[in-house]
C-alpha cells in the first residue's frame, strides 16, 4: 500500500548522485576514449529516464542527444552564434540544435 512510491522516492537521491558521477567521468574520459564517454552518457540518460529525473542543466549542452557523444567545442562540436541563437553542431553525427539567447530569454 504505497510502498512502491516510497521506494521510488528513496532511490531518487542515489540516482541523481549516480548521474552526476557518470557525467563527470564522461568529461574526464572524453579526450582519451570517446567511446567510453559515450557509454557513460548513455548509462546516465537511461538512469534519468527510468527514474524520471531531469538531467542537470550544466550537463544538458555537453552531449549530443542523437548519438550520445560528449561534445568538446573545436574537436567534435561546432558552436556558432547566429541571429540571437547558439547553434551547436555535433561533428560525429551532424545533428544540430539551437538554443535561444538574448534580452528576453532567461535560462
Amino acid at each position: 500500500m504505497g510502498g512502491k512510491r516510497r521506494q521510488q522516492r528513496s532511490r531518487r537521491p542515489i540516482a541523481k548522485e549516480r548521474i552526476e558521477i557518470l557525467f563527470s567521468e564522461a568529461q574526464n574520459a572524453a579526450r582519451d576514449s570517446p567511446d567510453r564517454a559515450r557509454e557513460y552518457i548513455m548509462r546516465a540518460r537511461r538512469i534519468a529516464m527510468r527514474e524520471k529525473i531531469a538531467i542537470p542543466r550544466i550537463w544538458k549542452r555537453t552531449f549530443c542527444r542523437e548519438c550520445s557523444s560528449f561534445l568538446i567545442p573545436g574537436i567534435n562540436a561546432r558552436i556558432r552564434i547566429h541571429q540571437s541563437r547558439i547553434i551547436i553542431t555535433c561533428r560525429v553525427c551532424g545533428h544540430q540544435w539551437r538554443c535561444p539567447v538574448g534580452r528576453g530569454y532567461h535560462r
